[in-house]
């Protein structure tokens, strides 16, 4: 068992699926575990190593096929690594998510959806996907630290709704599609908007207490930025 002030790293992949992470208040959780596989498909496979004196501790999480649900506790800081080659990663950071840098990463077909919500505390999110798009989600009166979160898209697009006390939170979103368009729709941001190319900022960014810093580069496909945005789906069911 870690002690408060240790962190832990993740590492999980698999072939095809989903994963769902989600952060609790209940005590002494550093990482529960619920797996759900089709027929034929192999079990997950788990390890747990110690690092850095035993204040680092490395979990793996294999499977070949399934649904994934990681709950993580509120005790402990967070970072890692999840691949998928086809299917979708959702998380739900809110305020009992304690991250340092967590990256996805879709090699083939699939999605990410994020969704940050009131008192969150994360250095950096990084999202990597081939062919599919990432769906986030900015709900917030208030965040713990500043953050960045990084989108590189291949083909696809990324969707962003963004609803904040501008007051506490300044947002900037920094983004670019190479073939296609982006579409900025949403009152509280201002700055520079074009058909390929958008750099804007909420009102009272520079003043703000904490900042969010939202960089998304699309290859083909498009991007957009409004108050609110219809759920997409953007993973396949095993």
């Amino acid at each position: 068992m870690c002690s408060s002030d240790q962190s832990v790293n993740l590492n999980v992949t698999m072939k095809f699926g989903g994963i769902n992470v989600l952060f609790s208040n209940k005590p002494n959780i550093v990482c529960s575990v619920v797996f759900q596989h089709a027929a034929n498909a192999s079990e997950l496979q788990a390890n747990y190593s110690t690092s850095n004196g035993g204040q680092t501790l490395n979990i793996d999480l294999h499977a070949e096929t399934g649904s994934l649900n990681l709950t993580l506790g509120k005790d402990y800081e967070y970072g890692g690594d999840f691949d998928l080659k086809i299917g979708a990663v959702m998380m739900e950071a809110g305020q009992y998510a304690n991250i340092s840098r967590m990256a996805f990463s879709i090699k083939y077909f699939g999605g990410v959806i994020l969704v940050i919500g009131s008192g969150a505390a994360f250095d950096q999110l990084d999202a990597k996907i081939n062919n599919g798009g990432m769906q986030l989600t900015v709900n917030a009166e208030n965040l713990k630290r500043a953050g960045e979160i990084n989108a590189d898209i291949s083909v696809g697009g990324f969707a962003a709704t963004v609803d904040v006390d501008t007051d506490n939170i300044g947002v900037s979103l920094n983004s670019t599609v190479d073939i296609g368009g982006l579409t900025v729709t949403h009152s509280d941001f201002h700055g520079s908007v074009s058909a390929r190319d958008c750099s804007v900022r909420t009102t009272g960014y520079d003043s703000a207490s904490k900042k969010l810093d939202v960089k998304a580069a699309v290859g083909l496909g498009g991007g957009t930025l409004q108050k609110s945005v219809a759920s997409q789906s953007f993973g396949v069911n095993p």
